[in-house]
């Protein structure tokens, strides 16, 4: 303890997480290094956990700051072995602040190398260009890891047994194929000597999602290609409205059911609307919400009332146009309204309630929140907006298994809907859904 009677392995703790000033990671500092460095003995002799993960919405740590913890031996809390951890490593490998380390001791340390084996993995989302993948290539132990990562993504390609998984497998390999055969010759040739015609054999036999069919969707993107150009500057929109799907292009949205086009809508946006914004959308009570952004202020309509523009209270929407997600599921309620996470949002409402994942069986619902590093679900009550105890619908509770953790954040529950009874992906009567699953460690890890 220092003098003032301070814990120094809570100390470290909190100045970790005060760094990363509420984002997941922080930036190099040679000066807490070098704090660090002279205060190991004493952590290593009280032998309390160090947490350098604990982030404000997911866990993540300096790469510098835990190889040095690995190094000298400080006991560390490490995340569960499923847990989604973020390692800088894009960031790292372009960091030109003093301090930088080898990384040698999180490789050599098991429960550490499987954290940066990952983040090898992660890097595929984030536009690998040909410094980051030289200076990943060029490292002597990251490249040693990229190899390990080559190997296993090059085994995954040739164990898949139909073309999905092996589109999937060599998606993965895609963006390090400038430097793959530089790394792991092997890799390359086991990607070579697959034989893609048992592959389309096997995928054809077992059926295709193309064979399935959404008629009032296809009726929809007819309407929309006939009335609005498809240049560069008008695409598609989609948005969800659980069962049904929010279409929009420049002029025109329009409400997609399970069976049938449920609302066709002439959109009434501000003659100067921001060419790089594009409006947002809520479907409830059979109308539809219409939100945009105008001179710093949001505003919204009512379909079945266009001409009452409002200033739009609540939620802030995205201010910029964000791409192809359709956004987070919403359920319809029996009594009326959409239940999004928060208050009930009825027709007619001039306030956005927030929007967070939810779950629902027809007669209880839950929203997503979080447990120190952990995604839980919490009761929720969609009248008030507000929540209590964490715990799982039943159908969750069915694939909680000894020896395995649900994966929360993945799981889902949505009761049965009109339309939906014919489902190809099953249904007990009364609900849809899933429960992901992560069981065993190493090599016997495995997602169900």
């Amino acid at each position: 303890d220092t003098a003032d009677g301070t814990d120094a392995a809570d100390w470290l703790s909190r100045w970790a997480l005060f760094r990363k000033h509420g984002a997941t990671h922080s930036g190099r500092s040679s000066a807490t290094l070098a704090l660090v460095e002279r205060m190991a003995p004493r952590l290593r002799a009280q032998g309390r956990p160090v947490d350098l993960f604990t982030g404000r919405w997911q866990a993540g740590a300096d790469l510098d700051l835990l190889d040095l913890c690995v190094a000298e031996r400080i006991p560390l809390n490490l995340p569960a072995a499923h847990d989604n951890v973020l390692l800088p490593l894009n960031q790292w490998l372009q960091e030109t602040r003093p301090g930088r380390r080898d990384l040698t001791a999180i490789a050599a340390d098991p429960s550490c190398r499987r954290l940066l084996y990952a983040a090898v993995g992660n890097l595929t989302g984030h536009g690998l260009g040909p410094a980051l993948l030289e200076g990943l290539a060029g490292h002597p132990v990251l490249s040693d890891v990229l190899r390990e990562w080559l190997d296993d993504a090059a085994a995954e390609l040739a164990a898949a047994a139909a073309l999905p998984a092996a589109r999937a497998a060599l998606e993965k390999l895609r963006p390090f194929r400038s430097v793959a055969a530089r790394i792991s010759p092997a890799a390359v040739a086991r990607v070579a000597a697959v034989e893609v015609a048992p592959l389309l054999g096997r995928t054809l036999r077992a059926g295709i999602p193309d064979e399935l069919g959404w008629p009032a969707l296809d009726e929809a993107l007819r309407r929309l290609d006939a009335e609005t150009r498809t240049d560069r500057d008008d695409t598609l929109g989609v948005h969800e409205a659980w069962p049904a799907l929010i279409l929009s292009r420049r002029h025109k949205a329009i409400v997609v059911g399970p069976q049938e086009i449920l609302l066709e809508h002439d959109l009434r946006l501000p003659a100067e609307f921001d060419r790089w914004t594009r409006p947002l959308f809520r479907y409830t009570d059979g109308e539809l919400l219409v939100m945009w952004w105008h001179d710093g202020k949001q505003y919204g309509y009512w379909s079945a009332r266009p001409s009452e523009v409002f200033a739009l209270g609540g939620e802030r929407i995205p201010r910029w146009y964000g791409g192809r997600d359709a956004g987070v599921t919403s359920i319809p309620l029996p009594d009326g309204g959409r239940a999004t996470g928060g208050r009930t949002l009825h027709a007619g409402d001039t306030d956005l309630p927030p929007t967070r994942p939810v779950l629902g069986d027809g007669t209880s619902y839950w929203r997503r929140g979080r447990q120190g590093r952990q995604h839980v679900w919490l009761e929720y009550d969609p009248a008030t907006g507000t929540h209590a105890r964490a715990s799982l619908p039943a159908f969750l509770r069915t694939g909680i298994r000894e020896g395995a953790a649900l994966r929360q954040q993945h799981c889902s529950v949505l009761p049965l809907q009109p339309g939906l009874e014919h489902s190809p992906f099953g249904t007990d009567g009364t609900v849809l859904g899933r429960w992901v699953r992560a069981e065993g460690e190493g090599d016997e890890a495995r997602i169900t």
